[in-house]
């Protein structure tokens, strides 16, 4: 064997052990987060001995006089390591990028080879997209940042050796297309823009009315694999360092305020439901809403992971809240209005936006709105109809899929548009508004109320309308729809079908063929 062979050889077995050290380091990783945070078993079991044996004797063996056989060894070690990187890939696939963070905020800041042989883990494997790369974003942020105790915020490391860290990181990684120059420059610039609109904010609702964490946050996923970049990592960071410096001070100026106006609301729940609750559902309603975010804020609180939207949030129930009961206390005969009390003006915006004015279904939409806005754009849908907000509204995961792409920004396939997606959303608001007559009609409640009868007319061609513009996005069916997407309009479809099936048949019962009549003409 040549010398220049042995070299080749020697190259392979360094970058075999540094995938091994990677995977082992994850692996420990995972044990304390399965554990400790998941509280539930590995889902894989892997020999981590008997591959380290393995390429320690590869190692010995291209040691030896004219390589032996080492160069089999290597191969065969490398072929055992990638199946081994993917199964643990895999089971990372569980481990949100939530967990990361709140692993690392129990560990002291100076365990930094842990986070190295990490990010190295995931490069490796090529786990560098979706939830894997908000993961490689805080992993980046957390080795490139400290923290300054007696200013209370973080500042970037020194940017020179800080580059040749991450040039020797992501060496392990080759890029499928290297950028240009002009491309980087142009990506960095775009990056440092967001850094001062980001710093010069002036409120933590500011961050979410003009989305500028959820922009930032799209932009490093729409990048792909310049994200891998050091020059753009390197802005990346630095812009990640400064948006937490901004929350941290914009919070720390009004949370003596959120606890205050928390306190007042809880203290005042019992006076508020058994006065005002009666008369004004949507008070009540409010209330829970408030408490809900309450207790998310006070969780997220303990763990030191509170977001900028969830306060966003809370505040803007709080506010919706006090500032309703002013107005109850000032005017207990206004008027009622098409607009429900509580949507704020941004949800009143963002709503009419996608579906314009529409008051007859504009209750339900907001609710649909409220519920879903709660969510980060990353959750899933399964885990958003599981949970204990969004379970009421029973909606299918393609509903909720279409709220996400419509409000929160996640990108639409080819074959869907915002008149589609939007007419999902309607549906299911329309489905919501009619179980909620057919409930009042079968508890015996309203029946003998004229206006509530004429509510429900309306209620019923609006629903043939929709069902109308469902027949028409599925006649588009020959001109390219996926069989997936067919079968969630024909499900959506059939499902206001079916509410409206048992509406009509009450509907039919209370009233007479005349009226019944004079109703449904067109």
């Amino acid at each position: 064997m040549s010398v220049a062979q042995i070299g080749e050889l020697h190259n392979r077995y360094v970058r075999l052990s540094d995938q091994f050290k990677a995977v082992w380091t994850y692996n420990q990783f995972a044990t304390g987060v399965f554990k400790n945070i998941l509280q539930q078993p590995l889902p894989y079991k892997i020999e981590f001995q008997k591959h380290y044996d393995e390429i320690r004797a590869a190692g010995d063996a291209i040691q030896t006089v004219g390589g032996g056989d080492g160069a089999a060894r290597i191969g065969a070690c490398e072929a055992a390591i990638a199946p081994i990187l993917r199964q643990v890939a895999a089971a990372d696939a569980l481990v949100t990028a939530g967990v990361v963070r709140r692993f690392f905020e129990k560990l002291r800041r100076s365990d930094d080879k842990i986070i190295f042989h990490l990010i190295k883990f995931y490069l490796y494997a090529g786990s560098v997209d979706g939830e894997q790369r908000d993961k490689l974003d805080f992993l980046f942020t957390r080795i490139a940042e400290d923290y300054l105790e007696q200013r209370g915020e973080y500042y970037m490391k020194d940017q020179s050796e800080l580059r040749k860290l991450l040039v020797g990181l992501l060496s392990v990684f080759k890029l499928q297309h290297p950028p240009d120059n002009e491309g980087v420059t142009q990506l960095i610039r775009t990056v440092r823009a967001i850094r001062e609109e980001v710093v010069n904010a002036k409120a933590i609702e500011e961050l979410t009315s003009r989305n500028l964490l959820r922009s930032f946050r799209e932009l490093k996923h729409k990048i792909g694999e310049l994200f891998l970049v050091p020059d753009i990592l390197l802005a990346i960071v630095e812009c990640n360092i400064a948006s937490k410096n901004a929350f941290v001070r914009l919070y720390k100026n009004q949370e003596d305020q959120i606890l205050e106006d928390s306190r007042r609301l809880l203290e005042s729940e019992a006076a508020i439901t058994a006065g005002l609750g009666r008369e004004n559902p949507a008070i009540a309603e409010e209330l829970e809403r408030f408490k809900r975010f309450k207790e998310a804020y006070d969780n997220s609180r303990e763990k030191s992971d509170v977001k900028h939207q969830l306060i966003t949030q809370l505040k803007l129930s709080m506010n919706s809240l006090l500032g309703q009961l002013d107005r109850q206390f000032a005017s207990p005969a206004s008027q009622p209005s098409d607009v429900p009390i509580f949507a704020d003006a941004e949800e009143v915006d963002d709503i009419e936006a996608v579906f314009g004015p529409d008051p007859l279904l504009y209750p339900h939409l907001q609710k649909i709105y409220s519920v879903l806005n709660y969510f980060d754009a990353d959750v899933s849908q399964d885990r958003i109809t599981r949970s204990p907000e969004a379970r009421g509204l029973r909606l299918e995961t393609w509903e909720i899929e279409a709220f996400q792409k419509l409000f929160l920004g996640r990108e639409k396939s080819a074959e869907e548009n915002e008149e589609m997606l939007a007419l999902f959303l309607r549906g299911a608001a329309l489905r919501m508004m009619v179980e909620d007559q057919a409930q009042e009609v079968l508890g015996g409640r309203r029946r003998d109320d004229a206006g509530f009868l004429e509510e429900i007319a309306s209620t019923l061609s609006r629903a043939k309308e929709i069902d109308i513009a469902f027949g028409e996005s599925l006649n588009d069916s020959p001109l390219g729809l996926s069989p997936k997407l067919v079968h969630r309009l024909y499900r959506s479809r059939l499902r206001l079908m079916r509410a409206f099936s048992g509406l009509w048949l009450l509907y039919d019962k209370e009233t007479s063929a005349d009226d019944r009549l004079e109703s449904f003409a067109q």
